[in-house]
């Protein structure tokens, strides 16, 4: 059973000019649709730009609650809040080590925070409809990857502050990329 993905298709092609302007105050002159070096990797853009509502374990477990068309009723109570998709250009890189993800020095994402006004009340319904409280990872689109094209997966806020303290390790620089912020006084 595939997760439950919104596609979002103009993502890379989009100006936003925010996470340019932190790229660039970084050193990092690109586009978001060009690799970027950082930290002495290279990153992909990535080929398509998505935000993940629920993974795959949770669609799947959906389903075996609903034993119905799980996706279509996924979409119905998405769309029946705010469906926006916000950019902050607040960018954070993360590593998954290789002994967590066998891709040569692991996996590496870039990826944006997004704020999604109707996220909340979409996974309260879903908790609703199992009976338990689920994981609540920061809302975020992967745009660029190295080392595993699909990126690194986050089904919870505490591997995505693991996975950027790792960015921060790996990079041994005195200005850490994770995250990504504007240096004082640009």
């Amino acid at each position: 059973m595939p997760a439950f993905l919104i596609p979002l298709p103009g993502w890379q092609h989009t100006a936003n000019t925010a996470t340019i302007a932190l790229l660039q105050s970084w050193g990092v002159d690109c586009a978001q649709d060009r690799p970027i070096p950082v930290a002495g990797i290279i990153l992909q853009p990535k080929a398509e730009h998505h935000l993940t509502l629920a993974n795959t374990a949770l669609v799947a477990e959906l389903q075996r609650a609903l034993r119905g068309d799980v996706h279509a009723w996924l979409q119905q109570r998405w769309q029946a809040g705010d469906t926006r998709i916000l950019p902050t250009g607040q960018l954070t890189l993360l590593h998954k080590r290789p002994d967590r993800a066998p891709h040569g020095t692991g996996s590496w994402s870039l990826v944006e925070a997004v704020i999604v006004p109707g996220q909340e009340a979409f996974t309260r319904q879903l908790e609703h409809r199992l009976g338990r409280q689920l994981p609540r990872p920061p809302a975020h689109v992967t745009t660029h990857v190295a080392g595993r094209l699909l990126g690194i997966g986050l089904p919870r806020t505490r591997l995505f502050s693991r996975y950027a303290g790792a960015a921060a390790r790996a990079a041994k620089s005195a200005d850490s990329m994770t995250p990504i912020a504007p240096r004082a006084g640009t």
